[in-house]
């Protein structure tokens, strides 16, 4: 990548999931853009393709996005995606992959603006080879009333994405599911047959609105190494 950006890669399990922060002129002209989406009446929505129940769910148009933002986007999930085949095929002496090889593609891409008692059940993304999910609006929470006689119900997953363990690993040796609190200017990139879901949340006014953007990629560059033999699916 061109551009110096800061990366987390978690692995709470075998596969990979990259943790972003966004430079403050990608998630502020997201946000812009995604404003003027949410006034025009015209703008089509993507509801019926999700299974989120969730009723505002709107279709972005990836070309009518300045082009530093989709390229930004494909570049970080190059890196993903470089990184993910390497550790899986990165042991076999054929493996020659270059980062340049991959060809990264957009297939679709859609904004969702979640409100109280909202959610997204668990559900995969089969079509990506990459899939991402970034914030621009996060809600105040409504706080309960802290109950000392029970310290388990402090925990705080209201509005949390989780990202739950499908490798069929011993759960004595890692996490069965792994909660992430998102931050406004974070972008997620995570396989596509990552099971994954949100949860609700209270805010405090009851008018809360927890706007992300998600969308799903894939490596055309996979068809040609599929035809010598090396399967890159995970």
């Amino acid at each position: 990548m061109s551009e110096t950006i800061k990366i987390e890669a978690i692995q709470p399990w075998s596969n990979l999931i990259y943790r972003i922060a966004m430079p403050d002129n990608i998630t502020q002209g997201l946000i812009e853009h995604t404003d003027k989406m949410r006034e025009n009446p015209d703008t089509p929505s993507y509801g019926q393709n999700l299974v989120g129940q969730v009723d505002e769910e709107l279709e972005i148009n990836i070309r009518e996005l300045p082009t530093n933002i989709p390229n930004f986007l494909l570049n970080c999930s190059r890196e993903w995606l470089f990184n993910q085949y390497n550790q899986g095929f990165g042991w076999e002496p054929s493996w020659n992959l270059k980062k340049e090889d991959l060809n990264v593609q957009f297939i679709s891409m859609w904004t969702v603006s979640q409100r109280d008692g909202e959610y997204n059940p668990i559900h995969t993304h089969p079509a990506a080879a990459v899939s991402g999910v970034l914030y621009l609006k996060i809600p105040e929470y409504k706080e309960d009333k802290k109950d000392t006689t029970k310290p388990h119900k402090q925990r705080r997953d209201d509005g949390s994405l989780v990202f739950t363990n499908n490798a069929g690993l011993d759960r004595r040796y890692c996490v069965s599911n792994f909660n992430v609190n998102p931050k406004v200017g974070e972008l997620y990139l995570f396989p596509g047959m990552q099971p994954h879901q949100v949860y609700p949340f209270r805010s405090v006014d009851g008018k809360g609105e927890r706007r992300s953007i998600s969308f799903n990629i894939i490596n055309a560059h996979e068809t040609q190494q599929q035809n010598k033999g090396i399967t890159l699916n995970d």
